[in-house]
Protein backbone atom coordinates (compact mmCIF):
# COMPACT_ATOMS: atom_id res chain seq x y z
CA UNK A 1 0.00 0.00 0.00
CA UNK A 2 1.37 3.38 -1.03
CA UNK A 3 1.25 6.11 1.61
CA UNK A 4 0.80 9.80 0.91
CA UNK A 5 3.40 12.19 2.28
CA UNK A 6 2.05 13.96 5.36
CA UNK A 7 1.91 17.38 3.63
CA UNK A 8 -0.17 15.91 0.81
CA UNK A 9 -2.54 14.06 3.12
CA UNK A 10 -3.14 17.23 5.14
CA UNK A 11 -3.81 19.19 1.92
CA UNK A 12 -6.34 16.63 0.71
CA UNK A 13 -8.08 16.58 4.09
CA UNK A 14 -8.20 20.37 4.10
CA UNK A 15 -9.91 20.47 0.72
CA UNK A 16 -12.41 17.82 1.78
CA UNK A 17 -13.16 19.64 5.04
CA UNK A 18 -13.61 22.96 3.26
CA UNK A 19 -16.10 21.40 0.87
CA UNK A 20 -18.14 20.01 3.75
CA UNK A 21 -18.05 23.15 5.84
CA UNK A 22 -20.27 25.25 3.56
CA UNK A 23 -20.04 29.05 3.55
CA UNK A 24 -17.56 30.65 5.93
CA UNK A 25 -18.65 33.11 8.57
CA UNK A 26 -17.49 36.56 7.46
CA UNK A 27 -13.88 37.11 8.49
CA UNK A 28 -11.79 40.29 8.65
CA UNK A 29 -8.71 38.25 7.69
CA UNK A 30 -10.37 37.00 4.50
CA UNK A 31 -11.79 40.48 3.93
CA UNK A 32 -8.32 42.04 4.09
CA UNK A 33 -7.04 39.56 1.50
CA UNK A 34 -10.00 40.41 -0.78
CA UNK A 35 -9.38 44.14 -0.18
CA UNK A 36 -5.86 43.70 -1.53
CA UNK A 37 -6.85 41.31 -4.35
CA UNK A 38 -9.64 43.50 -5.76
CA UNK A 39 -7.65 46.74 -5.75
CA UNK A 40 -9.51 48.58 -2.99
CA UNK A 41 -6.13 49.84 -1.79
CA UNK A 42 -5.60 51.76 -5.02
CA UNK A 43 -8.06 54.40 -3.76
CA UNK A 44 -8.53 53.66 -0.06
CA UNK A 45 -4.84 52.98 0.62
CA UNK A 46 -3.10 49.86 1.89
CA UNK A 47 -4.49 50.34 5.41
CA UNK A 48 -7.86 51.87 4.52
CA UNK A 49 -6.94 55.49 5.26
CA UNK A 50 -8.15 56.96 1.95
CA UNK A 51 -4.60 57.63 0.77
CA UNK A 52 -4.19 55.26 -2.17
CA UNK A 53 -2.31 56.28 -5.33
CA UNK A 54 -5.56 56.75 -7.29
CA UNK A 55 -7.26 58.80 -4.55
CA UNK A 56 -6.49 62.15 -6.17
CA UNK A 57 -8.31 61.13 -9.37
CA UNK A 58 -11.64 60.47 -7.65
CA UNK A 59 -14.47 63.07 -7.60
CA UNK A 60 -14.57 62.89 -3.77
CA UNK A 61 -11.81 61.78 -1.42
CA UNK A 62 -12.04 58.05 -0.71
CA UNK A 63 -13.27 57.11 2.73
CA UNK A 64 -10.77 56.75 5.56
CA UNK A 65 -12.23 53.71 7.33
CA UNK A 66 -10.33 54.56 10.53
CA UNK A 67 -12.30 57.76 11.17
CA UNK A 68 -15.35 57.56 13.43
CA UNK A 69 -17.50 59.49 10.92
CA UNK A 70 -20.70 57.72 9.84
CA UNK A 71 -20.80 55.73 6.64
CA UNK A 72 -22.96 57.49 4.03
CA UNK A 73 -25.45 54.64 3.72
CA UNK A 74 -25.10 52.98 7.13
CA UNK A 75 -22.53 50.90 8.98
CA UNK A 76 -24.24 47.56 9.43
CA UNK A 77 -22.91 44.47 7.64
CA UNK A 78 -25.77 44.22 5.13
CA UNK A 79 -25.62 47.90 4.15
CA UNK A 80 -21.84 47.99 3.73
CA UNK A 81 -22.01 44.78 1.70
CA UNK A 82 -24.72 46.29 -0.53
CA UNK A 83 -22.69 49.48 -0.97
CA UNK A 84 -19.74 47.39 -2.17
CA UNK A 85 -22.05 45.69 -4.71
CA UNK A 86 -23.75 48.87 -5.94
CA UNK A 87 -20.95 51.44 -5.59
CA UNK A 88 -21.55 55.13 -4.93
CA UNK A 89 -22.01 56.94 -8.22
CA UNK A 90 -21.16 60.50 -7.16
CA UNK A 91 -17.98 59.49 -5.35
CA UNK A 92 -16.02 57.44 -7.84
CA UNK A 93 -16.66 54.25 -5.84
CA UNK A 94 -17.33 51.60 -8.50
CA UNK A 95 -19.82 48.77 -8.18
CA UNK A 96 -18.25 45.39 -7.47
CA UNK A 97 -21.06 43.25 -8.88
CA UNK A 98 -18.58 40.49 -9.71
CA UNK A 99 -18.18 39.71 -6.00
CA UNK A 100 -20.55 37.16 -4.55
CA UNK A 101 -22.44 37.95 -1.32
CA UNK A 102 -20.01 35.93 0.81
CA UNK A 103 -17.00 37.86 -0.54
CA UNK A 104 -18.78 41.19 0.00
CA UNK A 105 -19.57 40.19 3.60
CA UNK A 106 -15.91 39.35 4.26
CA UNK A 107 -14.92 42.75 2.86
CA UNK A 108 -17.59 44.51 4.92
CA UNK A 109 -16.41 42.84 8.13
CA UNK A 110 -12.85 43.93 7.37
CA UNK A 111 -13.87 47.54 6.66
CA UNK A 112 -16.00 47.70 9.80
CA UNK A 113 -13.11 46.25 11.83
CA UNK A 114 -11.06 49.36 10.97
CA UNK A 115 -13.54 51.65 12.75
CA UNK A 116 -12.59 52.85 16.23
CA UNK A 117 -14.46 51.16 19.09
CA UNK A 118 -17.94 52.54 19.83
CA UNK A 119 -17.74 55.64 22.01
CA UNK A 120 -14.18 56.42 20.88
CA UNK A 121 -14.61 59.72 19.01
CA UNK A 122 -10.89 60.42 18.58
CA UNK A 123 -9.58 60.63 15.05
CA UNK A 124 -6.93 58.02 14.46
CA UNK A 125 -3.83 59.02 12.57
CA UNK A 126 -1.67 55.90 12.88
Amino acid sequence: MRRLPLWRAVGVLGVLAAGCAGPQAPSAVTGRALYQAYGCASCHGPDGRGDGPAAKATPRPPRDFHLPTPFRRGADLATVSQTIAAGISDSGMPAYKQLNPEERNHLAVYLLSLQPPAGDQRKTNS
